[in-house]
C-alpha cells in the first residue's frame, strides 16, 4: 500500500513525528452511515484549532452484528473490508498532506474520492497477478472481486442498472452524473448516486492512465502523481497532462466504455476488456444506446454535466450522403 501511495500520489506528512498513521475503530464511524473518514482538522496544531489531535488518523468503523449503531457488520466484514479500506483512507491523508504541505490545490469530490477508489485498483492487481495493460476479462474480475466490483457497480448504475428485475433508468447515462454527489445538484435518475463521485472517476483515472501513462515522463504512476499535487483541480487538471480538451478525453472514455472490444483497436482501455467483463453482466447493467434505423432521425436530451448521450444509429438504405448536426 505504501509502495503505491509513494508511487502515485505523493507523500504523507507526519505532524505529530511519530512516523505511522494511526487507526482509531471506533462505533461513532458506523453511527455516521460511512465505513471511514479522514479529518482535515488533524493537520493542525491545537493552538489553531482546539480539536484537533495532531496527528495523520483514519477513523473506522467496527463490528456490530446486532446493528446497535447502523447497518449490522459482522467481525468477517471488518475483516474483509479493512485492507480496501486502509489504502483509500491513508490516500486522503497524502491528499491532505500535499493540499495542506504541498502544491495541490483544493480538489472537487470526484478527485478525492475517485483518486482514493482508484488507489484501491492499483493496490488490488498484484495481489491477484495482475498488471497494468494486462486486457483483464471478466475471470480476473471475478477473481478479485472484493476490490474490483466498485469501479463496475459505479459503471452499471451510470448505465441506469436499478436491479436484475427492474426496467433500465431510460435517462441513463445522460441525465447521470459522477460529478458530485445528490447535495451537490446530482439529482439525475440513475440509482447509486452515493458512490457516484468515488466509482466511475476512479474507472476515468484508469482509462486516462491507460491511454496517456506508458508516454507520460516517468509513466502512469509520475501521471497519476502530477493530478494529485497539481496546483490546480477539476477538469483543467487532466488537461494539464493530457494536453487535451477535456471534451476530447471525455468523448474518448465515453466511446470506450460502449465500443471496448466492438469497435476495433480503441487507444484508452488496456488493463480490462470492457466487452468480456460486461458481457458476461445481466441486460440492465450493459450500457444501452439509443436506438433508431430511421433515415432521418432526430430527438433532443437533456445531458448532465460530464455526461454523455448514446445514439446507435444503423439507418436502412444507401448511406450517403450523410451528416449529424448536433446544437
Amino acid at each position: 500500500v505504501q509502495t503505491v501511495h509513494d508511487g502515485y500520489f505523493g507523500t504523507s506528512s507526519d505532524v505529530d513525528a511519530n512516523e505511522r498513521v494511526l487507526v482509531l475503530m471506533t462505533p461513532e464511524v458506523n453511527d455516521r452511515g460511512v465505513l471511514g473518514f479522514v479529518w482535515s482538522g488533524d493537520f493542525f496544531p491545537q493552538s489553531q484549532c482546539a480539536n484537533s489531535n495532531a496527528g495523520e488518523i483514519f477513523y473506522g468503523l467496527v463490528p456490530d452484528t446486532a446493528g446497535v449503531f447502523g447497518t449490522p457488520r459482522t467481525k468477517q466484514f471488518i475483516l474483509d473490508l479493512y485492507p480496501e479500506l486502509t489504502t483509500h483512507e491513508i490516500t486522503h491523508i497524502v491528499q491532505i498532506s500535499e493540499r495542506l504541505f504541498g502544491t495541490a490545490a483544493n480538489k472537487t469530490i470526484w478527485e478525492t474520492e475517485g483518486g482514493a477508489t482508484f488507489a484501491e485498483q492499483i493496490v488490488a492487481l498484484p495481489l491477484f497477478g495482475h498488471a497494468q495493460g494486462d486486457e483483464l476479462g471478466f475471470e480476473d474480475w471475478q477473481l478479485g472481486f472484493q476490490w474490483y466490483n466498485e469501479w463496475t457497480n459505479g459503471l452499471v448504475f451510470f448505465n441506469g442498472y436499478q436491479g436484475n428485475n427492474a426496467p433500465k433508468v431510460q435517462q441513463a447515462p445522460e441525465e447521470c452524473s459522477w460529478l458530485g454527489r445528490e447535495s451537490q445538484g446530482n439529482t439525475g435518475p440513475c440509482a447509486g448516486k452515493t458512490r457516484a463521485p468515488y466509482d466511475v472517476p476512479s474507472f476515468f483515472l484508469r482509462a486516462l492512465l491507460d491511454r496517456f501513462g506508458p508516454a507520460y515522463p516517468g509513466g502512469e504512476g509520475a501521471m497519476m502523481t502530477r493530478l494529485t499535487q497539481s496546483p490546480i483541480g477539476g477538469f483543467d487538471a487532466v488537461g494539464d497532462v493530457t494536453g487535451r480538451p477535456i471534451e476530447e478525453d471525455l468523448a474518448e472514455f465515453y466511446m470506450t466504455i460502449w465500443g471496448d472490444g466492438l469497435i476495433g483497436d480503441l487507444p484508452m482501455m488496456t488493463t480490462w476488456d470492457l466487452f468480456d467483463v460486461f458481457s458476461n453482466f445481466v441486460v440492465q447493467a450493459r450500457l444501452q444506446p439509443k436506438l433508431s434505423s430511421a433515415a432521418t432521425f432526430e430527438n433532443t436530451a437533456a445531458v448532465r454535466g460530464g455526461s454523455n448521450y448514446y445514439v446507435h444509429w444503423t439507418p436502412d438504405g444507401p448511406l450517403a450522403p450523410t451528416s449529424v448536426h448536433v446544437t
